[in-house]
């Protein structure tokens, strides 16, 4: 059995759910803990398959809802993680008995479990502990921990996905997500985010992102847009960076990284 990155194998595989969501208009997050090992000695393609088509049991069967994946780490033995991936949805779930019956045969192919009751499902997996684990968290500068975020997604188990991610990365996160406790803390004289998260929805409405701008020239924030729904506005907009759903934590350090030489750059012009 080979060494995997498991978060490398889950980056691709959360970039392939981003468009299946568009294509079914659903709306996919994604939890994996930054605390966890990320090197296994696994079949990393089988389980990835297996998540697949689990994956394709909601996006054909759904329309127009929220679909949370949590991936945890349950246990250890002295060699093995074991882990349990749940995924559950919003709204009336009917499946297709014959998307079921495939994701049970690649599983079952693959010593994988699956468990199945009302909305959710459950994907029971191992992996082999290898002992030389990577370092997960990579930032350019230790500054970056220092952070102040804030964001606005309605979306509850996104908007958790996101909050606890950076928090476990180190960052100050408000509690909040609505988007008028965000504008006053944008607008608040004494207070700077470092971070804005928003919405792509706040694109539909000119006046009030150009007052997010305004500020964002006056503080020096970065301000992302986290894509969940097709839009094609969002290509090549240098006022902020795009986050599409689901996604990482590697792809979450990319972006903050992303931040922190955005404003140091502008801090050179000031």
């Amino acid at each position: 059995m080979m060494q995997i990155d498991l978060v490398n194998r889950l980056n691709y595989f959360c970039d392939s759910l981003y468009f299946d969501a568009i294509e079914s208009t659903n709306v996919i997050s994604f939890s994996f803990g930054t605390n966890y090992p990320r090197i296994y000695e696994m079949d990393g393609d089988s389980l990835i398959n297996v998540l697949s088509a689990v994956s394709k049991i909601y996006t054909k069967s759904l329309k127009k809802s929220y679909l949370h994946i949590d991936f945890k780490l349950t246990n250890y033995s002295t060699d093995y993680a074991f882990f349990n991936i749940t995924f559950s949805c919003s709204g009336v779930f009917i499946p297709m008995n014959k998307l079921i019956s495939t994701a049970k045969k690649i599983a079952e192919a693959n010593d994988i479990q699956i468990f199945i009751n009302k909305n959710t499902i459950v994907v029971q997996s191992k992996g082999k502990l290898v002992k030389d684990q990577q370092k997960s968290i990579k930032f350019l500068n230790e500054n970056i921990k220092k952070f102040h975020v804030i964001i606005n997604y309605e979306y509850k188990m996104g908007f958790e996905s996101i909050s606890k991610s950076l928090r476990y990365l180190g960052l100050k996160v408000h509690q909040s997500n609505q988007y008028d406790i965000l504008k006053h803390h944008v607008m608040d004289a004494i207070y700077k985010p470092s971070v804005v998260f928003l919405h792509q929805s706040i694109l539909q409405n000119k006046d009030e992102f150009e007052l997010i701008l305004k500020y964002k020239k006056l503080k020096n924030f970065s301000i992302v847009i986290i894509n969940d729904q097709k839009d094609d506005s969002l290509e090549n907009n240098k006022n902020f960076f795009v986050l599409r759903q689901p996604f990482t934590y590697d792809i979450l350090i990319a972006t903050l990284n992303t931040c922190y030489n955005e404003q140091k750059m502008a801090k050179l012009f000031i």
